[in-house]
């Protein structure tokens, strides 16, 4: 995978990781106890008197837990994630300084070397 590759990867996770957040947000409800409407409360009156009776307990509740359990995984998944795929990206980054600078060093070798042989050239040897 190259240096863009990685690049685009990494902006897509942070792309994926504000959405989870801003998921989050949104299902960790309101702020106030004020912004919620009526009909939105566990604990209204016709809520209770359902949840007396076997077998119609509202799991509303246990499941915005689990739900927000899971995405809390997930996003702490998604920041791992982020942060190799930043290390990938630094030492893609590194290697091509590496091999541009072992490029240079090997054609100053090339030319030192040309420089110091022998020029002279015997016509008349060559065996065929």
């Amino acid at each position: 995978m190259g240096v863009g590759d990685t690049r685009v990867a990494t902006h897509r996770a942070e792309h994926w990781y504000d959405i989870q957040n801003l998921a989050r947000g949104y299902a960790m409800g309101p702020v106030a106890a004020s912004d919620i409407t009526t009909r939105e409360k566990l604990n209204r009156p016709i809520v209770r008197i359902y949840q007396r009776h076997p077998g119609s307990d509202l799991t509303e509740a246990k499941q915005l837990i689990k739900a927000a359990y899971r995405l809390d995984n997930s996003i702490a998944n998604t920041k791992r994630n982020i942060g190799l795929l930043k290390l990938t990206k630094d030492r893609l980054e590194e290697d091509v300084r590496d091999k541009k600078a072992a490029a240079v060093i090997d054609g100053k070798i090339v030319r030192l070397r040309r420089s110091r042989g022998d020029h002279r050239w015997v016509m008349g040897t060559a065996v065929c």
